[in-house]
């Protein structure tokens, strides 16, 4: 339908984000008080994590989940999208994978929730771009960026983006041991209390970080919505082993830089931890060849609840 940028109208997506930024300088000014400002560290307590190739919904009815959001986006994008009128927001973790556009149109129709005309604020952070750069992921970034805001172009809906920093807003340079570029945040959250958006680092990526990342590993490329706010629960569903069970052990005792090398849209821009949860991850494919049996009892989905205290308490 039709996007906003501090009331301009952009009805068709840009050929770069450099030509976005180019012709809205407030997403600049935004974006630099934004890296003026740094990071907020999302306590464990009421936070709902969104992980790579997921979206979350939380309406305003939810009164459990306090903050919401993603961190370790290199390449990746994390959205947020805000109804104002009614305080309902949806979060979510773009790779480039499939039915993205599904995923966003089934967030905004369920944020809107009566259906009124509304304009849905939107908050983007991720990817890192030189337009010369030869780094490995710079490319992906700068195509995610564009492609999502497509999306937003395309859908029968109103947005107005109040922040885009992404690719070259959300750049810097490191010299060590030669100059390349890398993201300058690698998450977001909405604070459902303040009601705003900010750059983040999450305490906790729960509940079972490592079981979820491995369900999404096993599964299709589909972003997947995790988070039901009628229940307050996250469901991890039963998945299948792989057959090659014994390369997940090869994999385990690579090197962080062969785990960067192979398994790695972005490898000198990953998140010091980013070797050692993949290492995680294939320790319990290689520890659990029929998950389904071992790790799901009686081959039933796990679930979470957030509880009032705020922490995720395994449930069934």
């Amino acid at each position: 339908m039709v996007v906003y940028v501090d009331g301009h109208e952009v009805r068709k997506c840009p050929q770069s984000t450099a030509e976005l930024f180019s012709k809205h300088a407030g997403l600049v000014s935004r974006a630099s008080e934004w890296r003026q400002t740094g990071s907020t560290l999302v306590p464990e307590a009421g936070s709902l994590y969104v992980a790579q190739r997921e979206f979350a919904i939380v309406r305003a009815g939810d009164n459990r989940v306090a903050m919401v959001g993603s961190d370790d986006a290199t390449t990746c994008h994390v959205l947020v999208f805000h109804n104002r009128q009614t305080g309902a927001v949806a979060v979510a973790h773009f790779d480039g994978g499939k039915n993205e556009k599904i995923a966003i149109h089934y967030m905004v129709q369920t944020i809107l929730e009566s259906g009124a005309a509304t304009i849905i604020d939107v908050y983007a952070i991720g990817g890192f771009y030189r337009k010369l750069s030869e780094v490995k992921g710079t490319k992906e970034s700068h195509k995610l960026s564009l492609k999502l805001l497509s999306v937003c172009i395309d859908l029968d809906c109103k947005f107005n983006i109040v922040q885009w920093c992404c690719c070259e807003q959300n750049s810097r340079v490191v010299s060590e041991p030669k100059d390349y570029i890398v993201p300058y945040f690698f998450g977001l959250c909405w604070d459902r209390k303040k009601g705003v958006a900010n750059p983040a680092v999450f305490a906790s990526q729960g509940p079972d970080a490592i079981l979820k990342a491995a369900s999404r590993w096993s599964s299709s490329k589909h972003m997947l919505n995790r988070y039901n706010d009628l229940n307050h629960s996250i469901t991890i569903q039963p998945f299948r082993g792989f057959s090659n069970s014994g390369d997940w052990h090869n994999y385990r005792n690579f090197t962080d830089e062969q785990i960067l090398k192979y398994f790695s849209t972005s490898p000198s821009a990953e998140p010091p931890h980013f070797a050692s949860r993949m290492r995680e991850m294939f320790s319990l494919f290689a520890d659990h060849p029929n998950p389904t049996q071992t790790l799901f009892t009686h081959g039933k989905p796990k679930v979470y609840v957030l509880e009032q205290t705020g922490l995720w308490e395994f449930v069934n």
